[in-house]
């Protein structure tokens, strides 16, 4: 199933390579609005992909260490005699 931004793009490319194709030419303008919606549409999704990835990152790593030291802390009286562990 093609999406509009896709269709938009397939047919100014198609115009853009043989003009006579479908009867419609490009304008400056049609591929200035093509690149502005795509930024747009980019940087929306790169800001959401790297604000997601951040707080899912921190919050593993919150996580690891809360669980690791629960670990040593559960199994203390094991490890304490190990030189260093204190």
């Amino acid at each position: 199933m093609e999406s509009t931004l896709q269709r938009t793009f397939n047919t100014l490319m198609e115009s853009i390579l043989n003009p006579t194709h479908n009867g419609y030419s490009v304008s400056k303008s049609d591929l200035r609005d093509f690149c502005t919606r795509f930024i747009y549409i980019e940087l929306i999704t790169l800001s959401l992909y790297l604000a997601l990835r951040d707080f899912v990152s921190s919050h593993t790593y919150f996580l690891w260490g809360i669980i690791l030291n629960s670990y040593y802390i559960e199994n203390w009286q094991f490890i304490s005699y190990i030189k260093g562990a204190a």
